[in-house]
């Protein structure tokens, strides 16, 4: 048997292609859906864009089925859906594909966030509760749903001690914020999306991904 993929090759077509979004979302060449400039690229994003360029990169040729298994047997264990068996292949290929460059596509997201720091959090959780009370508090229920003592208890205590808990229930007040705000006005959906931003900011510090340039410390307390 022999590799019919060139994983390395759709590994670099994946990060060129990562590596030019990232260079234009830095000069401000993306807005968001309210017009606002898009800051820094989410784990998501970057995830569906790979996906989108494996699909383009991988072709699958239904006569190599044996090849494809041989060189991804991981295939076998995967819970797939398709109306064929070719079909189910063809879409374990393109998942072991991903599964292959998922780690360097993460590498590169994370980098990103190196200098968001806890400045760039507290200045996503401030906008987001002044577009809450700008816009939200004459909803009645809004109030109930959002208390913003609250979210700034949890960012005190994330910006004091960014331990696992506190760096999780934090997230989970900025997540209510998101949709709060992502279906009112322009600026609260800009608001809305610069808070997805610190969220996966958080993310991939309580996942130790974040490199502050301090390999003895504790990945969670690197950035306070």
């Amino acid at each position: 048997m022999f590799d019919v993929i060139d994983v390395r090759a759709c590994r670099e077509a994946v990060l060129d292609r990562i590596e030019r979004m990232l260079g234009t979302v830095s000069g401000g060449g993306i807005c968001d859906a309210s017009g606002g400039r898009i800051n820094r690229i989410t784990l998501e994003e970057a995830r569906g864009l790979a996906r989108t360029v494996i699909a383009e990169t991988v072709a699958y040729d239904r006569t190599l089925a044996p090849h494809y298994i041989a060189q991804f047997p991981e295939i076998l264990d995967m819970e797939l859906v398709g109306a064929k068996v070719a079909d189910s292949v063809e879409q374990g290929i393109r998942r072991a594909v991903f599964d292959k460059v998922s780690e360097d596509v993460t590498a590169a997201v994370a980098a990103q966030y190196d200098d968001f720091g806890t400045d760039g959090l507290s200045a996503a959780v401030t906008l987001g509760l002044a577009m809450f009370e700008r816009h939200l508090l004459s909803d009645p229920f809004a109030p109930l749903r959002i208390r913003p003592q609250k979210v700034l208890a949890y960012l005190a205590d994330t910006l004091s001690d960014p331990g696992e808990d506190e760096i999780k229930l934090l997230v989970g007040q900025m997540n209510n914020l998101v949709s709060e705000l992502r279906t009112r006005t322009a600026e609260c959906r800009h608001a809305a999306r610069v808070i997805r931003e610190a969220v996966q900011y958080c993310t991939l510090l309580s996942e130790g991904r974040i490199n502050t340039g301090k390999p003895d410390a504790p990945a969670m307390r690197w950035a306070v």
